[in-house]
């Protein structure tokens, strides 16, 4: 099911070749937290909130986490019809409905005091977008 017009990724990629660059998106954005998680000084660039506020290393670890997290955003995108013929309507908007109270949660956590509640947003996150790169690998055969 190739489109012809050779998308981002080429015009139909194979399973291995999906993998390995999945793989090597993942290895990007598990860097960048790892930055992020490093202790800093408390140098803030600029404050978000009175407990939150990214130091430069954090910057850094940001910017490898967004795009690495574009990379594997793109491919089921790339891969729509794909993706949107292997879940179904109802799976897309249950995914698009998760990923929203996902994105609330992380935003409300970090202008309010909701301590831990950033990592169940971003638990539910990263579920709906594993999902839709699974869909959007080619099976096998």
């Amino acid at each position: 099911m190739s489109t012809g017009r050779g998308d981002w990724f080429g015009p139909e990629p194979v399973r291995g070749r999906g993998v390995a660059q999945v793989a090597a998106l993942v290895a990007l954005v598990l860097t960048g937290v790892v930055l992020i998680a490093l202790p800093d000084r408390d140098d803030r660039v600029f404050t978000l909130s009175p407990e939150h506020g990214p130091a430069p290393l954090d910057l850094v670890g940001s910017i490898l986490v967004t795009a690495g997290w574009l990379g594997i955003v793109a491919r089921p995108l790339v891969a729509r019809r794909r993706v949107g013929g292997r879940a179904g309507r109802r799976a897309l908007s249950v995914c698009l409905f998760a990923a929203g109270v996902g994105v609330g949660l992380i935003a409300a956590s970090i202008f309010s005091q909701l301590s831990w509640w950033w990592a169940v947003g971003a638990a539910i996150l990263v579920a709906v977008q594993l999902y839709f790169v699974a869909l959007s690998i080619p099976p096998r055969g």
